[in-house]
């Protein structure tokens, strides 16, 4: 498809589709050949002036911005024009675990259970990190995802699985909400409780999990066969068989705990993800990060290598329009020298101010000096008087106060010292009055404002 432009982030191919909005191939661009593979969600344009489908969308970035965990994929931006509303994602190299079980079929495989274990223990976390979330105040948001499924988990090729698209998530403060009768997510993959419209908590995921667990051990959809007019009362009525039935293969105690999560009571299912994601790897041998990307890819090798493909160009695209750096940084430069000219267009007159400082400075030493060449050739002639002259008596002079917290002064303001007085002269002296209290100088504090000093 032709590439969209949209602010800074371009618009590539087609990855996703589905009622609400479209997942793109993306690339963000910046300055001096800053560039990021992207995956951006663009709400569908019809739905784009649509307060309730708007309100969704934000609420799910609002949502998402609260959960950071190497479960869930991250969301990076969002931007809104008066045409456009995008959600901005990590691009995530991978498969849905929805074509990962095509894939299987086509082959005639089925998932190992060391894989099973991983991916499934890697989407109970991600769902429980989405779980505890609070708001800024501390307060439990109460997200529940409500639309768990395969085509909303990715296993990705660094051997991690995440959890996708909070769109239709309910939580505390949802701006949207749903109304009464209104069941939003896959009929497939609902609790009863959802199916029949009751309030949700996190153990409505649990049991949409337990769902998703079944078909991963037995490569089947849950339902399979079945219109899916009937699929909510097979539901409601908890008409699950066990997928030790489906496949012998499947170990007891991982058949007991997927029946567990598909219990018809809530209250009598796991009481968090995060405990079933336990018992779950308690259950055999889990695969590692490592064994899991390279099953991924093997099984997935074709389609990752054609969206491989696509990333590269994409990206090569990018660097062709990307500028010379240091054409970039010259331009920075002269900008800095322009805005500095323009802020200070009086710089020669600062060099002018600087140098006649310099000339007062030095003037104003050797006058000093002057001054005190004087002064001592004036006590000379003094004392020679003073042998010849009858004494006069000293003037008594009283010495000033003590005063610690007065600085010492300065060298260049030091007084120069007046000649000695003639041995006619009678001189009275006026005692020196001692200091106020605390007339020193007021301590200096200095605090840092850098950013990092900040409390």
């Amino acid at each position: 498809m032709p590439e969209t432009h949209i602010g800074r982030y371009v618009l590539s191919d087609l990855l996703a589709s589905g009622g609400m909005a479209s997942v793109y191939l993306g690339r963000v661009r910046g300055p001096g050949g800053f560039g990021r593979t992207v995956a951006i969600k663009q709400l569908h344009p019809q739905l784009a002036r649509d307060p309730d489908f708007v309100a969704m969308m934000l609420d799910e970035a609002r949502l998402l911005s609260r959960v950071a965990h190497p479960n869930v994929v991250a969301t990076l931006d969002v931007v809104h024009t008066d045409k456009e509303l995008l959600l901005v994602f990590d691009y995530l190299a991978g498969e849905t675990l929805a074509s990962l079980r095509r894939l299987l079929a086509s082959r005639g495989e089925r998932m190992p259970l060391e894989i099973v274990r991983a991916v499934g223990s890697n989407l109970l976390l991600g769902l429980h990190a989405a779980h505890e979330v609070t708001d800024a105040s501390g307060r439990p948001l109460g997200i529940v995802h409500r639309d768990v499924s395969p085509q909303n988990i990715m296993v990705c090729t660094d051997g991690t699985a995440r959890v996708l698209d909070f769109g239709i998530a309910k939580a505390r403060d949802s701006s949207h909400h749903t109304e009464e009768g209104h069941v939003r997510g896959k009929v497939a993959y609902m609790a009863p409780e959802q199916v029949r419209g009751e309030p949700l908590d996190r153990a409505t995921d649990i049991y949409a999990a337990s769902a998703v667990l079944w078909e991963m051990l037995t490569n089947r959809r849950m339902f399979e066969g079945t219109e899916k007019a009937a699929i909510p009362t097979l539901v409601t009525s908890g008409a699950v068989s066990p997928p030790a039935l489906v496949v012998k293969e499947v170990p007891d105690d991982l058949d007991e705990l997927v029946m567990r999560g598909l219990d018809l009571d809530p209250g009598r299912r796991f009481a968090s993800a995060r405990e079933m994601a336990a018992l779950l790897e308690g259950t055999g041998r889990v695969a590692t990060a490592r064994e899991v990307s390279e099953w991924i890819g093997d099984v997935a090798r074709v389609p990752l290598a054609a969206r491989a493909a696509k990333v590269t160009a994409l990206e090569r695209a990018d660097h062709a329009e990307t500028p010379d750096v240091r054409e970039l940084a010259s331009s920075l430069a002269a900008g800095a020298s322009l805005g500095e000219a323009v802020a200070s267009p009086a710089a020669p007159a600062r060099r002018s101010t600087r140098h006649a400082l310099f000339v007062a400075l030095v003037g104003g030493a050797l006058v000093l000096a002057a001054l005190g060449a004087r002064a001592v050739g004036a006590s000379s002639t003094a004392s020679r008087v003073a042998t010849s002259a009858p004494e006069v008596p000293s003037p008594s002079v009283a010495p000033p106060a003590a005063t610690p917290s007065s600085p010492e002064p300065p060298l260049l303001a030091s007084p120069v010292p007046p000649p000695a007085p003639s041995a006619s002269a009678h001189v009275t002296a006026r005692p020196r009055q001692a200091a106020p209290r605390g007339s020193g100088p007021r301590p200096t504090t200095t605090s840092s404002d850098g950013l990092f000093d900040r409390n």
